[in-house]
């Protein structure tokens, strides 16, 4: 029995050293695709992994496994010498060429030439053959340290080195299964060293509980090889993609902190489900339809918006409307709106104390504010001033599409439908309106879009089906690429049926649209989503207009779509500027807008998914059970510490409590610890031999807690750092 179980002990410790040792050795070579023989690197590693094990495992009779692994070693590289140099240089060669043109201080190595009479096949198996003289010396250093030397944090550490030099191009990263192997690995040495504190001689039989997994493993690795070739990146252009990740990053960490998204991927975008979930509670003065919006987007890249670069000028383009507007004025109350934004209406007038950005009104904290605004807009522009050119010459920039690729698609297509940027910005935005609107039909579910296709592009061409996001999308998407300042904002189409009556906004009625920037007057909504009026400014009640320009604005929309949602939501769905009744109760947009719940708060957010964290997990997996480790040494050092303490009485008692806390794990109750308790606590005596004698008691506890159960000790020991 006994000798089976050290047989089981050495093929199961044999694995995990294997799996250590081929993750180190293929991973670097599957990144920078060195050509390297697969085969070779398994059945060599197996082989060292099955000798170090033994060696380590048998102190007298290891000496045989030992001396056969060392003198092959030699033998391997001495006899091999002449075939493992050229390997060596191939991968210098093969890591050097990328490398060098990033990092100047790292020299290039030239191709070496191959030997007379050697072909292509040549390669891989002389950098299998250097590889395998490397991963030897790695491996008996691994074997040691998980056998011998019981350092867990060594164990891990030691193959990470050579597994992080794969990781330096982020963009060609190792093979999945050595990342697999690798987990493999460092899971086995974790579990393995608290197992092995138990001292059972089931410890063999629990780990080869792990053969079969890396039987499959390999019967996997070798049906997938590495294949392919590895095309550096610039530098220049590596900078940049690595400045985008730390920004997405930054921005998801910014949604998740303080709500406050900077883009919005359409790529996300699913087919919507109508959800009756509070955003927030609002109180108008009058009844009506009120277009609260939360956020605008500047940019359009390969279906994502972007937040526009903030502007630092003397002009609050968010506020411009309201300086410019006339009429009668209306209030607005709204509350528990947890977010970093506010919920702005348009022709808003506000105080100094607000903090007005390019894209959006930070809230500063606040979960409710009131508004006051206008209710009837004149387009007709006032004169420009000063600040407002500078201004105008920022959103030029800003909100306009660059010349390239997208643009010129966009641009067939607005023309092959007659669309031209003639006349100011209103005349051109309602026609591109009235295009969009007409393109295609409302639906909640309109399939994805494709993978390898533009999201508005898609939409204008092919889908013709979607919501809110689709349309305002396209119809930005198109005004930019005419010239015309544009920007896609989000918010919520707020339905009041009584004036001066609460009531609760949902997730339902989340909308997006577009705004086009007007010179002398500020940025205007404009709708372009089939089945709503376009020309609605605040409120749909009759009292609640915009004044049109006399050549301007066309005073019918084009007829709407059917809508593809219940009766109740489209009822309220086409209210015009200058006459439609308040909705009832139950009608809203029928509109979301992607809502993400953030603790009891429902906020429109960006699903940002540019960031890969497989590495950031890979480089916690040592760094998680370090950190647990460490944390159960101080918990043990400061038991330790109350047992030795000076107060002979006091570590009495501690070491009592002590062990009556590990009775539940089937530690036996001595019949001298109430006598010892009650002398510890009433007594004067000395007890210094008494505490000599727990100490003891205590060590021999440890020591043999559940000798015969090691996943049990295994838990108690590292999970709940009883022991």
């Amino acid at each position: 029995m006994k000798k089976r179980n050290v047989l089981l002990k050495i093929l199961a410790d044999a694995c995990i050293v294997a799996c250590g040792m081929i993750a180190a050795s293929c991973a670097m070579p599957t990144a920078f695709s060195v050509l390297f023989s697969l085969k070779t690197m398994l059945l060599g590693c197996c082989i060292g992994a099955l000798l170090l094990s033994a060696w380590m495992h048998l102190p007298r009779g290891g000496i045989a496994p030992g001396l056969a692994y060392l003198f092959g070693a030699v033998a391997f590289g001495v006899v091999r010498r002449k075939v493992i140099w050229f390997g060596a240089r191939w991968i210098l060669y093969t890591l050097t060429q990328p490398l060098s043109s990033d990092f100047k201080f790292i020299p290039s190595f030239s191709a070496p030439a191959l030997p007379d009479g050697a072909d292509a096949a040549f390669i891989p198996t002389a950098v299998s053959s250097a590889l395998l003289l490397l991963i030897a010396a790695v491996g008996m250093l691994m074997a040691f340290s998980l056998i011998r030397g019981k350092i867990p944090l060594l164990t891990v550490l030691i193959p990470l080195p050579l597994f992080l030099l794969s990781l330096i191009y982020t963009d060609q990263p190792p093979a999945i299964w050595t990342i697999v192997l690798l987990l493999l690995y460092t899971g086995g040495a974790l579990l393995g060293y608290g197992l092995r504190k138990g001292d059972s001689d089931r410890l063999g039989f629990f780990l080869t509980a792990i053969v079969p997994l890396m039987l499959i493993l390999m019967l996997l690795i070798r049906v997938v090889s590495p294949q392919g070739s590895f095309t550096p990146i610039p530098f220049e252009q590596r900078k940049t993609m690595l400045g985008e990740r730390i920004e997405a990053a930054g921005d998801v960490l910014l949604s998740a902190i303080r709500r406050n998204p900077k883009k919005y991927d359409l790529n996300r975008e699913e087919e919507r489900k109508e959800s009756e979930k509070k955003a927030f509670s609002a109180q108008a003065s009058q009844s009506g339809v009120y277009l609260l919006r939360s956020h605008s987007y500047g940019q359009y890249r390969n279906g994502v918006w972007l937040e526009a670069e903030e502007y630092t000028g003397d002009w609050r383009s968010m506020e411009a409307l309201g300086r410019h507007a006339s009429g009668a004025r209306a209030t607005l109350t709204i509350k528990d709106a947890v977010t970093n934004e506010r919920y702005v209406p348009y022709a808003f007038q506000s105080d100094s104390a607000l903090k007005v950005d390019e894209s959006s009104v930070r809230a500063s904290g606040k979960t409710g504010y009131g508004w006051t605004f206008a209710t009837s807009i004149d387009l007709s522009p006032s004169a420009v001033s000063s600040e407002e050119k500078a201004y105008l010459s920022y959103a030029m920039r800003a909100y306009t599409m660059p010349d390239g690729e997208p643009k010129r698609r966009l641009l067939e297509i607005a023309n092959a439908a007659g669309l031209s940027a003639q006349g100011d910005a209103v005349e051109t935005a309602f026609a591109v309106a009235a295009y969009v609107k007409q393109s295609g039909s409302y639906t909640l579910t309109p399939g994805e879009t494709p993978a390898d296709r533009d999201f508005v592009e898609y939409f204008l061409t092919e889908g013709h089906r979607g919501y809110c996001v689709h349309f305002a999308s396209a119809t930005t998407a198109l005004l930019q690429a005419m010239g015309v300042p544009a920007r896609y904002t989000i918010g919520y189409r707020a339905v009041a049926t009584m004036p001066d009556s609460w009531f609760d906004v949902t997730e339902q009625t989340a909308h997006a649209w577009v705004e086009v920037y007007l010179a002398g007057v500020g940025w205007i909504p404009i709708e372009s989503t089939a089945g709503f009026s376009y020309d609605v400014l605040n409120t749909g009640s009759a009292q609640s207009h915009v004044t049109p320009r006399p050549t301007a604005v066309p005073q019918t929309t084009a007829t709407p779509e059917p809508r593809q949602t219940p009766d109740r939501t489209a009822s309220a769905a086409t209210p015009t500027a200058t006459n439609a009744a308040a909705p009832s109760a139950g009608t809203g947009a029928g509109e979301t807008a992607k809502p993400v719940i953030i603790g009891d708060a429902n906020v429109v957010t960006v699903h940002e998914s540019h960031v890969s964290p497989w590495w950031l997990l890979l480089l916690s997996v040592p760094l998680l059970p370090v950190l647990w480790i460490g944390i159960g040494a101080l918990i043990r050092r400061r038991r330790t510490m109350r047992f030795r303490q000076k107060d002979a009485k006091k570590a009495v008692l501690s070491m009592l409590r002590y062990l009556e806390r590990l009775e539940r794990f089937g530690v036996r109750r001595d019949p001298n610890a109430q006598e010892w308790a009650e002398e510890a606590t009433f007594s004067n005596h000395d007890m210094t031999e008494t505490k000599r004698l727990l100490l003891s008691k205590v060590r021999k506890t440890q020591d043999t807690l559940y000798r015969e159960s090691p996943v049990r000790r295994f838990f108690v020991k590292w999970i709940l750092v009883a022991i």
